[in-house]
Parts: structure tokens; sequence; C-alpha cells
């Protein structure tokens, strides 16, 4: 059965059937949204009574349909770093985000509606 496939894929190839790649996505408005976001900020977190200060910056990647994002802080005398990857995704029609950090092996998923404002 395995070599009737194989022969099968072989007889396509030769047979000069092509293979057409496929287009790459584009940004759309959606994107245009994230973009929003772009550029390098100061941070202050707060937390048990005590200020961790940082950096995130955040920059339009990947074709310009991925948000990518990198924070660094410091946590008390440790270091602590974050990444998201945020986009729009149009089969969902939502947006999507991703977290990572230092902290942990889980990722944090994220999801929300487009922000198109809705027709009444």
């Amino acid at each position: 059965m395995r070599t009737m496939a194989v022969l099968a894929v072989v007889a396509a190839l030769a047979s000069g059937a092509r293979v057409q790649a496929q287009e790459p996505a584009k940004p759309g408005p959606e994107h245009k949204v994230l973009t929003a976001r772009e550029g390098t900020w100061d941070t202050v977190m707060k937390a048990g009574g005590m200020e961790f200060k940082g950096t995130v910056t955040s920059k339009m990647e990947l074709g310009g349909l991925w948000l990518v994002t990198s924070l660094e802080s410091d946590l008390g005398g440790q270091k602590f770093y974050g990444k998201s990857v945020d986009t729009y995704d149009a089969a969902k029609k939502k947006y999507v985000g991703y977290w990572f950090d230092s902290m942990g092996t889980t990722p944090l998923v994220m999801r929300a509606p487009s922000t198109r404002p809705r027709r009444r």
C-alpha cells in the first residue's frame, strides 16, 4: 500500500503537474490597528507595595502581520523577560495574542473580537 502511494506521487510529479505556491498574506485594516502599539516605553509594574521598572518594545514583523513585543524588567533584583505576538486571525475574525515569559513554560493565549464599530 505504501509503495502505491509513493508511485502515485512520483507519477504526478513526472507527468508535469505543477504545484503553485500560495500567495502570501497581506496586512489588512485590522493589522493597521496593531501598528498603533509600535514603539518603546518605560514601564512600572506595581505588586506587593513595590514598584518594578522595565522597558517594552513593540514592532510589526513577519510582513506586517504580527506585532512582536519584548519586555525586560527587574523584579526585586531578578531579571524578568516577556514576549508577546499578536495578530488578527482573518478566518476567525478575532485578534489573537500569545504571551510567554521567564517565569513559566505555559503560554497565555488571548482572543478578542475585532474592534471595528458595530452597526446598530
